[in-house]
């Protein structure tokens, strides 16, 4: 600075506010204060402006997720009804294929039953594949154990029922004889 200017700009705050130069008075003081509030109340809005909008934002998300499993699920009283239909399907194949003189009925029967599941499963229901496997709590409910020389404890030896899941949720579990594992002599 050049000494023809020293002494007319102030060296520091001080000397502007309440300094020796430029004395502060209450209205400044007011006027900082007020400004101050301002900015801490800007700042306070902001922050739960942010909130919000991250708020509304897991909204949308988990609102989109309930409706796709909303969907994914919607069929799934119609296909509990239509499974008993789809069992006596299964049981007059049984009745047919002991009697050799039904060819036509059984054929019809199956291809009834054929259509009947391409349809069910276009909604997501898979019949459930059981015999051999680990008995699964989750999925199978046993009916009865038996011994069995060929498979260890707690494996499926036999389908009662079928079971059936529909989009990965089971919606029938299976009934299942299980092995007891080899018979004790």
């Amino acid at each position: 600075m050049s000494e023809e200017n020293e002494g007319l700009f102030p060296e520091s705050d001080d000397e502007v506010c309440g300094g020796e130069g430029f004395p502060a008075t209450p209205e400044d003081d007011a006027a900082l204060e007020e400004a101050t509030d301002f900015a801490a109340k800007a700042e306070e809005y902001y922050d739960q402006l942010l909130r919000l909008r991250a708020e509304f934002e897991n909204f949308r998300k988990r609102m989109a997720r309930e409706r796709l499993e909303q969907a994914r699920f919607a069929a799934e009283e119609i296909m509990v009804a239509v499974l008993p239909v789809l069992d006596n399907l299964e049981r007059a194949l049984e009745a047919a294929m002991a009697d050799v003189e039904t060819d036509s009925l059984l054929v019809g029967v199956e291809m009834t039953r054929t259509q009947l599941l391409d349809a069910l499963s276009r909604f997501g229901l898979v019949r459930m594949q059981v015999v051999g496997v680990p008995f699964d709590p989750n999925l199978h409910e046993a009916v009865d154990y038996a011994p069995s020389d060929e498979h260890p404890d707690g494996v499926i030896l036999e389908e009662l029922q079928h079971g059936y899941m529909l989009n990965g949720k089971v919606v029938r579990p299976a009934l299942v004889r299980v092995s007891s594992g080899p018979n004790a002599r």
